[in-house]
C-alpha cells in the first residue's frame, strides 16, 4: 500500500536530526507531499494520528518558509477550531477526531505541541 505519512514524518525527522541535508531533493519532495496532507480549512477530523501533525510539523519547521508558514496557519486553524469549548472537556481535543487509539490526555498534550512548535525549538538547520 501507500507510505504511512506518520511513519514517514518521524523517519525524516529523525534523519534531518542526523544530518540530511537540508537541499536533498528526496527530503523536498517528501516535505511537499507532507505539507499537501495538512487539515483543511471546513475539516472536523483528520484521518491520520495527531503524531502525524507533530512530527509533520517539527519536520517542516526544521526547513522553514512558506510551505511551513503555510503548514502550522491550517494546522492551527483546525486544532483551534475542534478543541472543546464547553462541557467537562473544555480545553481539550476529542481523540476521535483523530485516527489513532489514544486517549484525551495524550491527544491534548500532542495537541498543544503542535500548537506551540514554532516556539518550541530553533530549526535543525539555522546556524
Amino acid at each position: 500500500g501507500p507510505p504511512d505519512p506518520t511513519a514517514t514524518a518521524a523517519c525524516l525527522l529523525a534523519w534531518q536530526y542526523a544530518e540530511l541535508p537540508q537541499d536533498s531533493p528526496d527530503l523536498l519532495a517528501a516535505a511537499d507531499h507532507l505539507a499537501s496532507l495538512a487539515p483543511g480549512l471546513e475539516d472536523e477530523g483528520l484521518s491520520q494520528p495527531i503524531d502525524f501533525l507533530l512530527f509533520a510539523g517539527d519536520l517542516l519547521r526544521n526547513l522553514e518558509g512558506d510551505r511551513y508558514d503555510r503548514w502550522n496557519a491550517q494546522v492551527r486553524a483546525f486544532l483551534c477550531r475542534t478543541q472543546v469549548q464547553e462541557g467537562d472537556d473544555t480545553g481539550s481535543w476529542d481523540p476521535d477526531i483523530f485516527a489513532s487509539g489514544r486517549d484525551r490526555v495524550s491527544t491534548t498534550a500532542l495537541a498543544t505541541l503542535c500548537l506551540q512548535a514554532a516556539y518550541r525549538t530553533l530549526p535543525a538547520y539555522r546556524q
